[in-house]
């Protein structure tokens, strides 16, 4: 799979997925990750959106196929990563994309389509919050001094283990995929994610989100979800000017998980009324 440089000399990996008719130029669409994933985890979504679009999916900078040489203390921030993206939609020659973004990756969605509003023809954000809360983020540190520390403490592996049961996943989740989850994310060097747990306890686009011009597609957990707060979206909602959310069946943080065919399907149409195409089968 592909890999490209971003502006200060990363390269950032990526995949391609394509199952359009051959005789079509079909809509280019990003999925990006959220906190401590790679592109390898959207294997349950590719297949109900590659036949619409040509899936193009980044690992974020430091983790799985990705450079991972970063600067631990300036190498994960905004602009750098604005920078990542537009790199890789320069190198899938793409003028503009529809965006997918779950959690983290939807923070920088909203990022994305605020800042470099050319790029984005439409956004769908799947339980991003516009920052991560403090009751999270000590949740998150399982006693330890920080979230960071946590993870540099008890390792990749034991963190997610550890995390899929506070926010993700409801109880009498298929074991094998909660196992699955954290074993992907302990191929990522711990150093890494606890940079970018820094990067998350830091991050807030509250103040960005009111120039956001896209339409934005809202998939969200139902009342009562810890990340994605009713506060913050009820932020969102007043902000966010060509907003349509709908909410899942679960409070529980991954919904793109719990409910992949749904999500997949309102992506689709979603872009499907902004390209004036009707979905396939």
């Amino acid at each position: 799979m592909p890999k490209v440089r971003s502006a200060d000399g990363l390269g950032i990996h990526y995949e391609v997925h394509d199952y359009t008719d051959p005789w079509i130029k079909p809509p280019t669409l990003i999925l990006q990750h959220g906190f401590g994933r790679t592109a390898r985890y959207w294997y349950h979504m590719i297949p109900y959106l590659a036949r619409q679009c040509r899936v193009i999916c980044p690992t974020l900078r430091g983790l799985g196929e990705s450079d991972g040489d970063i600067d631990l203390e300036r190498g994960l921030t905004l602009d750098n990563y604005m920078a990542d993206l537009n790199a890789v939609i320069d190198d899938v020659g793409a003028e503009s994309v529809h965006y997918v973004g779950e959690s983290i990756g939807g923070i920088l969605g909203y990022a994305l389509a605020a800042l470099h509003p050319a790029r984005v023809k439409s956004l769908t954000v799947m339980a991003a919050p516009l920052f991560i809360p403090p009751a999270v983020q000590q949740a998150f540190a399982f006693g330890h001094a920080s979230w960071a520390d946590a993870i540099l403490e008890m390792g990749t592996y034991e963190w997610c283990r550890r995390a899929n049961g506070e926010t993700r996943f409801p109880p009498g989740t298929d074991v094998r995929l909660v196992d699955w989850y954290a074993a992907e994310s302990a191929k990522n060097r711990k150093e890494v994610m606890a940079a970018l747990a820094r990067f998350a306890c830091a991050a807030d686009i509250t103040g960005l989100i009111e120039r956001i011009e896209a339409p934005v597609l809202g998939l969200y957990p139902s009342a009562g979800s810890k990340v994605a707060s009713d506060d913050q979206l009820a932020t969102i909602k007043a902000k966010v000017k060509n907003l349509s959310i709908i909410h899942l069946p679960t409070p529980y943080h991954m919904v793109w998980v719990l409910y992949p065919g749904v999500c997949a399907g309102h992506i689709r149409h979603f872009i499907a009324t902004r390209e004036g195409i009707a979905c396939p089968e």
